[in-house]
């Protein structure tokens, strides 16, 4: 009698490689800051709903030449702007951590 074995299925990453830490892409060891450059790329997609590959560029960009507001997700209606800021800056200094 033969027995059959089942594997169970591999998980699925779609989309999620611009959420890893690129130290992590990298090296392929996770760090204690891993999860806070994942953390603050959703901070920055939340803002904007840009795509993960391009939110961090354009939301530098946008600060350094006063358009911040205009990246903003329009979907939401009235975004307290200066708030909004603060939390994109938020953002960044995560997504600038190396493990």
């Amino acid at each position: 009698m033969h027995l059959l074995t089942v594997k169970p299925p591999m998980a699925v990453t779609k989309d999620t490689f611009y959420y890893v830490d690129p130290e992590y892409q990298r090296t392929g060891s996770l760090g204690p800051k891993s999860d806070l450059y994942a953390m603050g790329t959703i901070i920055l997609h939340l803002l904007t709903v840009k795509p993960p590959m391009v939110v961090i560029d354009e939301i530098k960009s946008t600060i350094e030449n006063g358009s911040f507001q205009q990246i903003l997700d329009k979907n939401v209606g009235d975004w307290p702007v200066n708030e909004a800021l603060e939390l994109a800056i938020f953002g960044l200094r995560y997504v600038e951590f190396r493990c």
